[in-house]
Order: structure tokens, then C-alpha cells, then sequence
């Protein structure tokens, strides 16, 4: 504790005084004998000089902290621990943010007891340039047309042209890629001919061929107004004003109209997704905020709602053999979204919940396993490295350890995953804990400063913080849920709001859909142009027509027909 003594211009003597010397002097007042009035005003300056430098540094780490929400975390110079050791950071709106944020702990020294095992992916670690010399293979792309370019009068077999008595055979094929721009919407002119006869008044009309459909806009089309909507986060308006530079009018409002009809196909598949979800073993989740017009203007004329707040809730369910990702738009919060998905579990076995530690995040449901993210403890303590180096390198390193012990078990079954961190991360964990407490116990931190208010996140947490010790697939941490909620994100950046809770409903089932089928590796645009040409087979079976297994739907109605 620094305590000035003078006037502010001649500011040159330093006393220094700790706090419990404080707390002496201001006894010391307290027995002087001098007046009252003057005693509270020398108490009044002592507990200034008390509050006055943790003021000033809680000031310095929130302005820190609205510095890196206005302008982003900037690539610190200074490397304290190793990028691969360190926890994804994705808490904020962008990936090239969060990549750029990389605090990391560096001296082994800091790390009891542990080997350092950890290996950097082959892509960051070689310093080869690669054979392609950064150009594509043509097999990268699945769903190109192929075209098959012939030799003219020649075939195998046939004796050489130059004449030289040899004969022809078969070589390996060259192959090109040429890619040709065309326009998201292809309008189609159709004149149809007419007759009428001069005596009868009948009227007869040409034949249209089944390729012109019944429907002015196909399933493809619809399909691509959905994906640039949910998934591009291109607002209707800027749509309709792109589409006018093309001469292809589409208002708004037909835009709904489009959307609405899409999401009306694929809702037995949203519906057959939550139940899927539902009953897998292990489920992230977690909210971001949401703007619905009609709920913000109810707001103002009800002031005393108890209800105000708008989230969308993301649930990541992981199983063995595929990932499904649900959004759900609206009133209700994560842990009340997750408690009515729950509600359609049939799995007798406890469900793993990942999340952060917000109260209204845990579902009112029992039978459940829940973990916290660790991932959010680190970045507690890595936005106060600055302002705390010593105790917050020590914690980041002991937590990075942990992350560098996880990256080895990509491979391994769950149980083997378990009992790996249960011998190498359990000395680490015990050390981080008692390290934490003694912080705490012996107060070196104060309780009720940043340092102090991390610090008592991880202790009270520390269960959940650490059920991968304990449990067979419990994550590390959320950042995969996080990672999944930069989609409505980007909508929310883009076109903002939504009118109403009708709307934001439709968003969620129509996001969750195509984004579950980036997650399988299914081409979300086939997928939705087959939902919608075989509505009425997915109405009758949707379990059938699911992302991963739809394939073989169309493969049984081919056979069949």
C-alpha cells in the first residue's frame, strides 16, 4: 500500500504502509483525544487511502476489458505458455479473435511432476511446404459435373498415327477443373401455344413438360434461400436488393413466404433431431443473446414483467456415431430449453451436461452428470495476467498442463481417457487446488478483487470443474457449443432481430438442420432439396430421412420406382 505525503506539485516523499499498519494508525486516531469532526475526517482519509488502489486497479481491468470488446485481444508479445497447451478461446464474436489471444505458459519448472507429452499438430509443426504448393486436387470436389473428353477416330488398339508401325493402348487420363459462375436464381420463360377453334370456341394448350414442375419456385431455390438466410446471415432486404441488380425481383416477403415452405418440410426432422438428442450420452449447451421485436416493444408498454430476457439456446449432443446441433429462439433460457429437451429422454443411463457455471443454466432435471467449463476458468485468470502476472501464470500453466494431458487421449477410448487423466492430471489438479486455496486461506488476495472473484470461481466450482477426473467422457471444457453459437451470431450481427417469436422459431429449426448436416458431412443444399421433394415420405417416416442415413432413402424410392 502507497501512501503519498504533500501537496500533489511537491509529490516527491513515498510512505509506504501495508494495511494492517493502516488499520494501527487509524486506532491510534481513534484514542488521540482530538475532535470528532476532525477525527472522521482523518478516518475518512485513511479508508480512502485503503479503497483508493483497488479502485484504480478494478478500473484498469475493466477498461482492459472493454478495450478487447470494442477492439479485440491484441497478439501479445511476451509467450508464457505454450499455444498448444493453451484452451481454445472462443468466447468472443470471431475465430480470428480468438486465435489471436494465445496466453500460454511456458517454464517447466512451474509444473510439478509432469512429462510434457504433447505434440503440435503436423500442419503447425512442419516446416515443409507442401507438394499441391497450395492448390487444390480436383478431388476436392465431390459434386463437380463430370464431362469426358474423347479422341476423335481414334480408339485403343488402333496403329499410331505418326506412322511408326506402333499400336495405341490406354494411358492415364488428364484432368481439369473449370469452374463457370452462374446465378443463384435461373428464370424460365415459358410461351405456352394456344389454339382455338373457330366453330366450337374449344381452346387447346401445349403440353408442359414435367421438368417445368408444378411450383414457380423449385425445392433448390428455396433450399439456397434458406442456407444464405441461417447460415450466410444475409438479411432479406440486401437478398432482395442483390436479386434487383439481376433482374430477378424477390421481395421480402416472398422471401418469407419461401422460408416458411421450407421450414414446414423439415420440421418432422427437427422434431426427430431433439428426440435423437435427446437420449445421447454426452450434451453441450450454453445461450447467447436475441432480439425479437414484438417481445422488446411488449417489454416497454409492461414494465413489470418478470419474464424480459431473449436467448437463443445451442445444444451439441455427441454421440459415437454423429453430432446433432439444435438452436432454440425465444423467451426461455438454457437450462429451461434443456429441461423440456429432456423431457423426451427414454435413456435410463445419467445424461453429461457441459456448460458454464451461470445458475440458470443447470435444467430441472435429476438424472444428470454435470460439468463446468475449464476453459472459462483460464480466461479468467488470462484477462488479469497483466495486472496479476505471478498468480495467474502459475494457475494458467498448471491448467494448460491438463489441456496438453487431453490432447493425448484424441485416440483413446473413454476409459482409457479416464484413467490417463486420473494418473498424470489428478497431481496437477491437486496442486492447482491447493495452490488456489492457499491464495485464499493465507490472503494474499483479496476476496472481492478480480483476482480474488477468479480465484473463488474455481474453488467454488472445483467439482464440476473437474468431473473428467471422475467420469467416463466428460469433456474438458464448452468450446465446441461456443464454437456453434458464432452461427446465429452471425445472423444476429447482420440482420439483427427477429419480428416474432413465430419467426425466431422457424430460424432455430432451419439453422439446426443445416448445420447438423454440416457437422454428418452431408451437403445441406441436396438435403434440403430432397426434403422437400419427398415431403410426403418424411411427414410418414422422418427417422429415415435423417442427414446421415437419408442417402439410402433415396437409394429404397429409386429401387422401388
Amino acid at each position: 500500500m502507497v501512501l503519498q505525503v504533500g501537496a500533489i506539485k511537491d509529490a516527491i516523499k513515498i510512505v509506504e504502509k501495508t494495511p494492517e499498519e493502516i488499520e494501527v494508525i487509524k486506532g491510534e486516531v481513534q484514542k488521540s483525544g482530538l475532535p470528532a469532526e476532525t477525527i472522521t475526517v482523518l478516518m475518512y482519509g485513511l479508508n480512502l487511502i485503503s479503497w483508493l488502489p483497488k479502485l484504480i486497479l478494478e478500473q484498469k481491468v475493466t477498461i482492459s476489458r472493454l478495450k478487447e470488446l470494442l477492439f479485440g485481444k491484441k497478439q501479445r508479445k511476451e509467450k508464457i505458455i505454450d499455444d498448444s497447451a493453451k484452451p481454445k478461446d472462443d468466447d468472443t464474436d470471431s475465430i480470428k479473435d480468438a486465435e489471436s489471444t494465445s496466453i500460454a505458459a511456458a517454464n517447466e519448472d512451474d509444473v510439478t511432476n509432469t512429462e510434457n507429452k504433447g505434440t503440435d499438430p503436423q500442419w503447425l509443426t512442419s516446416d515443409k511446404t507442401s507438394k499441391g504448393h497450395g492448390r487444390i486436387p480436383h478431388t476436392a470436389y465431390f459434386d463437380a459435373e463430370e464431362h469426358q473428353i474423347t479422341i476423335d477416330d481414334l480408339k485403343a488398339g488402333m496403329p499410331c498415327p505418326s506412322e511408326c508401325k506402333g499400336r495405341l493402348y490406354q494411358f492415364n487420363p488428364a484432368t481439369i477443373i473449370r469452374i463457370k459462375g452462374q446465378q443463384m436464381a435461373g428464370v424460365h420463360r415459358y410461351t405456352i401455344e394456344k389454339l382455338r377453334c373457330n366453330l366450337c370456341s374449344e381452346i387447346i394448350s401445349a403440353n408442359l413438360p414435367e421438368s417445368v414442375g408444378k411450383d414457380k419456385y423449385d425445392a433448390n431455390f428455396k433450399a439456397q434461400i434458406g442456407i444464405q438466410k441461417y447460415f450466410m446471415g444475409i438479411p432479406s432486404y440486401r437478398q432482395a436488393t442483390y436479386h434487383a441488380f439481376i433482374n430477378v425481383p424477390l421481395p421480402h416477403t416472398t422471401q418469407w413466404k419461401l422460408i416458411e415452405e421450407l421450414a414446414g418440410c423439415v420440421v418432422p426432422i427437427f422434431n426427430k433431431l431433439c428426440i435423437h438428442a435427446a437420449n445421447n450420452k454426452l450434451i453441450y449447451f450454453d445461450d447467447t443473446p436475441l432480439k425479437i421485436v414484438d417481445e422488446i416493444k411488449d417489454n416497454r408498454t409492461n414494465p413489470n414483467k418478470k419474464r424480459k430476457g431473449m436467448y437463443t439456446t445451442g445444444v451439441l449432443a455427441k454421440s459415437d456415431n454423429h453430432q446433432i446441433i439444435l438452436y432454440f429462439n425465444g423467451l426461455q433460457h438454457a437450462g429451461e430449453n434443456l429441461s423440456a429437451l429432456l423431457a423426451k429422454r427414454t435413456n435410463k443411463k445419467p445424461a453429461i451436461l457441459m456448460c458454464d457455471a451461470l445458475g440458470h443454466n443447470t435444467p430441472a432435471h435429476k438424472n444428470i452428470v454435470l460439468c463446468y467449463c475449464l476453459s472459462h476458468g483460464f480466461r479468467k485468470f488470462e484477462e488479469l495476467h497483466h495486472f496479476f502476472p505471478e498468480p495467474c501464470k502459475k494457475v494458467m500453466t498448471l491448467i494448460s498442463a491438463i489441456y496438453q494431458l487431453d490432447n493425448e487421449t484424441t485416440e483413446m477410448t473413454s476409459s482409457n481417457r479416464l484413467a490417463h487423466h486420473k494418473k498424470y492430471s489428478t497431481p496437477i489438479a491437486e496442486e492447482l487446488h491447493t495452490y488456489l486455496s492457499e491464495l485464499i486461506e493465507n490472503k494474499y488476495v483479496e476476496p472481492n478483487c478480480p483476482l480474488g472473484k477468479s480465484v473463488n470461481y474455481m474453488l467454488k466450482h472445483w467439482h464440476q470443474l473437474t468431473q473428467f477426473l471422475r467420469v467416463e467422457g466428460a469433456p474438458l471444457d464448452n468450446n465446441d457449443m461456443e464454437q456453434g453459437l458464432k452461427i446465429p451470431i452471425r445472423g444476429r450481427k447482420n440482420w439483427l432481430f427477429y419480428k416474432n417469436t413465430y419467426g425466431a422459431s422457424i430460424g432455430g429449426v432451419l439453422t439446426s438442420v443445416i448445420y447438423t448436416c454440416m457437422l454428418s458431412g452431408v451437403n445441406p443444399l441436396k438435403y434440403l432439396v430432397a426434403i422437400q421433394e419427398n415431403k410426403e415420405q418424411v411427414l410418414n417416416n422422418p427417422e429415415l430421412w435423417l442427414p446421415w442415413c437419408y442417402q439410402d432413402a433415396l437409394s429404397a424410392l429409386a429401387i422401388a420406382a
